[in-house]
C-alpha cells in the first residue's frame, strides 16, 4: 500500500513538472527566432528612411554587420540588437565575407550582402 501512494505521488510530481517545461521548451525555440527581429517590430520608426544616405549599417543581434537602420536611431538600434543577441546562440562571422551596403527600399533600411568579386 505505502509502495503505490508513493507511485502516485511521484508521478503526480512527474506530471507537474513536464506540464511546466514542455511550454518552456516549446518557447525557446521561438524566442530565439523572435529576438533576431525583435528591435524592428518594436521601433519601426528606427528604420524608416527616405534615400539610402538616411540609413547606415549596425552590426545584427549575432554581431554580424549586417543590419541596416535609420542613421539617427543607430545607437539605440545598435544597443536594442546588442540586448536581444544574448537570447541568441550565433554562427561566428568570418573575416573576408562580403559586407553589407545600407539601402533604402520602400522607405524601409535594410542592409543588403554586398556582391562577391570575382578575381
Amino acid at each position: 500500500m505505502w509502495l503505490e501512494n508513493q507511485k502516485k505521488k511521484c508521478k503526480a510530481t512527474s506530471m507537474k513538472i513536464f506540464s511546466i517545461l514542455i511550454p518552456i521548451l516549446l518557447t525557446s525555440n521561438f524566442v530565439h527566432a523572435g529576438a533576431f527581429d525583435s528591435c524592428q517590430k518594436a521601433n519601426p520608426q528606427w528604420f524608416e528612411c527616405k534615400a539610402n544616405e538616411d540609413c547606415v549599417t549596425i552590426t545584427n543581434p549575432c554581431g554580424h554587420p549586417t543590419a541596416a537602420v535609420n542613421k539617427k536611431y543607430a545607437d539605440k538600434a545598435q544597443r536594442c540588437n546588442i540586448t536581444a543577441g544574448a537570447a541568441l546562440s550565433c554562427a561566428s562571422w568570418t573575416e573576408g565575407m562580403p559586407g553589407t551596403d545600407p539601402v533604402c527600399e520602400a522607405k524601409i533600411c535594410i542592409g543588403k550582402k554586398k556582391a562577391i568579386k570575382k578575381k
